[in-house]
């Protein structure tokens, strides 16, 4: 299970979404 790895790539979207 790679949740973190999600994790991760959820907070990078996130930020370069703004």
């Amino acid at each position: 299970m790679f949740l973190r790895d999600w994790v991760v790539v959820f907070l990078v979207l996130d930020v370069k979404a703004v």
